[in-house]
């Protein structure tokens, strides 16, 4: 399914995508009927085509709930969003194990103030936290302890709060599936490693976005890709791959992983995502492509947040507009010797990504403990959200 930008629409055949809120024209919302995915212009309008009366119509866009609504009868269709701003909290896979923490975290999540949940489906050791149909996993140990015996009644639980659910797939970081499929692995030093996928290798792939496939039905509403990159000296010496690697073909591999994974979830109309790791790694940030590939294949882009410096260095302009990005903002320190950061400088991160439109923030506890009262939750989200 190819997507591909519009404009100069015929009456006939146009429509346009706008704001519930504010009636403004939404560019680049993503659309899909009968199989075709088109995306709107500058001025929020869609040429589709003839209409199939059988089919829903499928709409997203980045700062905005995704919507499915039936064909409808007018002519010029004008399809309304509803506004998003993703405001919640992250929990890894450890985090979930720990019953007195995820209490904690699930309780500050109301449906308004905080509307967000992002969790691990599979984490950097290739563990996933629900059962699910990925290729081997029972055999290669990825369900050794599973987080969700029922995810879809969790899932249900939280879309009955008004709780947006992101589930985070870490990909080609997998020590249980480079342990049990060796050739699949990235070779360094003449043998495999263990613990690094080769990304040129399509069982990689299928093992992943089955997994990804499978999420999006059991109801999540969107997915966010970590480890979607090579891995750099630092962490694997002498990588060689399954074929010629150049910066070209990394790039190139990458950018068609994700337009795989976008049209994988595109019939579920669940959002796609990168982690806050994933920008700073990507091989066509140095190669002079910019991150027009990522931003074209997803909805958002997540960038980590320290400090107000952080959010000045978030070049917005390049890649995206500002909804498509996620501030995830570090609430403790991730080693000693890191400053802790006070509650009022999180609040002022907040702040900050509010004013500058960013699509949401999250808040994410290296140590997975969110000791924040809901005094500080009212706090850090007025009421002029």
């Amino acid at each position: 399914m190819a997507a591909f930008l519009v404009s100069g629409c015929s009456p006939e055949q146009s429509g346009s995508v706008v704001s519930y809120e504010t009636k403004r024209p939404i560019s680049n919302a993503k659309i899909l009927h009968a199989g075709k995915i088109i995306r709107t212009d500058a001025r929020g309008e869609f040429a589709l085509g003839k209409f199939d009366k059988t089919q829903p119509v499928l709409i997203k866009a980045a700062g905005f709930r995704p919507k499915q609504c039936a064909v409808p009868e007018e002519k010029r269709p004008r399809l309304e969003l509803e506004p998003l701003e993703t405001r919640g909290l992250y929990l890894s896979y450890a985090a979930l194990g720990q019953p007195e923490t995820r209490s904690q975290a699930l309780g500050l999540l109301d449906g308004e103030r905080l509307n967000t949940l992002a969790i691990d489906i599979k984490d950097r050791q290739g563990r996933m936290t629900f059962y699910n149909g990925a290729p081997c996993a029972g055999q290669v140990g990825a369900f050794g302890a599973v987080k969700f015996d029922d995810i879809q009644a969790f899932l249900k639980e939280m879309h009955r709060k008004h709780i947006y659910v992101v589930g985070r797939i870490a990909v080609f970081k997998d020590p249980l599936l480079a342990k049990h499929n060796p050739e699949w692995a990235v070779r360094a030093g003449g043998r495999p490693n263990s613990f690094w996928l080769d990304p040129y290798r399509k069982e990689v792939w299928t093992y992943n976005l089955s997994v990804v496939k499978e999420a999006a039905s059991m109801g999540f509403d969107e997915i966010e890709l970590d480890c979607v990159w090579f891995p750099g000296e630092g962490e694997l010496r002498d990588a060689k791959y399954s074929r010629h690697d150049s910066p070209g073909n990394r790039t190139g591999a990458i950018a068609r992983f994700l337009s795989e994974a976008s049209q994988t979830l595109a019939p579920y109309n669940v959002c796609l995502s990168l982690s806050p790791s994933m920008v700073p790694r990507w091989e066509g940030g140095r190669s002079g492509r910019g991150l027009g590939p990522l931003a074209q294949s997803t909805d958002y882009l997540g960038a980590s947040m320290r400090n107000l410096g952080d959010l000045a260095r978030v070049k917005i302009a390049t890649a995206a507009e500002a909804r498509q990005w996620r501030a995830y903002i570090e609430c403790a320190a991730n080693s000693p010797k890191e400053p802790f950061p006070t509650l009022d400088e999180i609040k002022a991160m907040v702040t900050a990504c509010r004013a500058a439109g960013l699509g949401g923030w999250i808040l994410s506890d290296a140590r997975g403990q969110y000791n924040l009262t809901k005094e500080f939750i009212r706090d850090l989200t007025p009421d002029d959200r």
